[in-house]
């Protein structure tokens, strides 16, 4: 998301500094969680809190579905690329940086040896409105905590990228 940014300083200060946040990208009260899938379906791992509306929030589901390819790019190579950018700070960079590493974690190493089809992904990118996607009830007795599920999102209804990046602030940074 932030290799392919409209407003790539706007999206890294976005990204979140904890791997394990319940979103990936926050900025007032958008936020975005991307997913993705590798194979012909569409179906996402969620926790429920992820997709429950927060008061005054308003939160996307960025998802693609990935291609495996020999001359495609790395996680790594992505992260090479976001950090060349000339319109991040040195800032923004150590952080960048900081995230991948974190993020990363033991598997930096694979971070080199898988690559995806980049202009692929892209094309197969869609937005969808969190409270749009199948999940649970949310209505949980108060000793269940922490829910966890997968959703097929094929049927789901995506939205206009060009109308996210109308309403400005983050998704006006990450989507075109």
């Amino acid at each position: 998301m932030i290799a392919r940014a409209c407003q790539i300083r706007q999206a890294a200060a976005a990204w979140h500094a904890d791997p394990h946040a319940l979103h990936d990208f926050v900025a007032g009260r958008q936020r975005v969680e991307v997913k993705s899938s590798i194979g012909p379906h569409r179906t996402h791992h969620f926790l429920l809190d992820q997709l429950l509306p927060l008061h005054g929030t308003y939160t996307i589901i960025a998802s693609s579905v990935l291609e495996e390819s020999i001359t495609g790019t790395s996680i790594a190579g992505l992260g090479e690329q976001v950090l060349k950018r000339d319109e991040l700070t040195a800032d923004l960079r150590d952080r960048v940086s900081q995230i991948l590493a974190l993020s990363l974690g033991r598997d930096w190493r694979k971070a080199r040896g898988v690559a995806f089809d980049t202009e692929s992904a892209a094309a197969r990118l869609r937005l969808y409105d969190a409270v749009t996607i199948p999940k649970v009830d949310p209505c949980l007795p108060v000793e269940v905590m922490d829910v966890q599920f997968r959703a097929e999102l094929t049927e789901a209804i995506p939205m206009s990228s060009v109308e996210l990046a109308r309403q400005g602030g983050l998704f006006s940074a990450l989507f075109r």
